[in-house]
């Protein structure tokens, strides 16, 4: 129990959470709770890099001697960082198995590389919307600022596949300037096979462009979340069923029309809302449907 209470006693010292802990560890939340409440034991490995985070020897981890949250101590190297690990983790009471020589890891910083990110992200976005609004405009500027802003956020909130949900969120701020600066739509590439010199070649390539990008973020959904485990049960079908049929409603008729600038543009908005609707629904709906698939695949494996 003295594990535990140290393990818990050197992360309020160094202000991290139990989320913070866990990200850095590489483990889940729930990992550094069991280890706090003495419900598990870290491995040696692991014990290894708790040392380096909270600059401590294991000594000093496993219960072996007193000291100062901050104070460092050297982990050794090759030989001799294995064999003192492994004493020490036996005179704990747990399994030391053989470890290679390794050689010693900084202490990590306790700032998440992803926070740190957000951070410059977003001081760049409201530098980027200051700078370009007193030029022209807030309301424009935010439009470029938006990307910037947005994956800062995203950084900031989200602690696992910030990659992808900041890909989904600069191709939505990228297709919005498209739709309100050019009129430019993934939807043209509908018309390729009428297109001709005078319509502009370019404005098509764009279209292209915007939905091969579109399907590699839904590829790259499916793919990152195939492996998720979906246990089929009557609220997962809800679940799936309601997805699907809301993306067939978005291919219902959507009738309006106006002739004031300010109303034009409110309408294009709703029509740009519902095509991303659309597309959201999809990715949720196909990477329901393919951890279902799988979830039936592996079922049926183990019979």
């Amino acid at each position: 129990m003295h594990l535990a209470e140290t393990i818990c006693r050197l992360r309020t010292a160094k202000g991290l959470s139990q989320g913070d802990l866990a990200e850095m560890m590489e483990v889940s939340r729930q990992s550094v709770s069991k280890w706090e409440t003495g419900g598990a034991v870290p491995e040696l490995d692991k014990l290894i890099k708790l040392s380096q985070i909270f600059g401590v020897s294991l000594d000093e981890l496993v219960g072996r001697e007193s000291g100062e949250p901050g104070k460092r101590t050297e982990v050794p190297h090759g030989e001799e960082a294995a064999g003192r690990a492994a004493g020490e983790a036996d005179g704990a009471g747990m399994a030391a198995p053989a470890q290679p020589a390794t050689a010693e890891r900084p202490v990590m910083s306790p700032w998440p590389a992803r926070r740190i990110v957000g951070i410059i992200l977003l001081c760049f976005g409201t530098l980027v919307w200051l700078l370009l609004g007193m030029v022209g405009g807030f309301l424009p500027a935010a439009i470029y600022a938006a990307p910037f802003l947005l994956c800062g956020i995203i950084c900031l909130v989200f602690r696992r596949n910030c990659g992808l949900w900041c890909g989904w969120a600069l191709f939505f701020a990228f297709d919005l300037y498209l739709r309100l600066a050019t009129g430019i739509t993934w939807r043209l590439v509908w018309l390729t096979s009428v297109y001709d010199p005078s319509m502009n070649y370019l404005r098509l390539l764009f279209a292209w462009l915007e939905l091969l990008c579109l399907l590699l973020l839904l590829a790259l959904t499916i793919f990152r979340f195939r492996n998720r485990k979906l246990v089929p049960t009557k609220k997962t079908f809800c679940g799936l069923a309601a997805a699907w049929l809301l993306f067939v409603l978005t291919y219902l008729p959507l009738t309006l029309t106006a002739q004031d600038g300010g109303m034009i543009r409110v309408i294009n908005l709703l029509y740009t809302l519902r095509d991303w609707g659309r597309w959201v629904c999809l990715a949720f709906a196909a990477t329901y449907s393919v951890r279902l698939l799988r979830s039936y695949g592996t079922a049926g494996q183990k019979r």
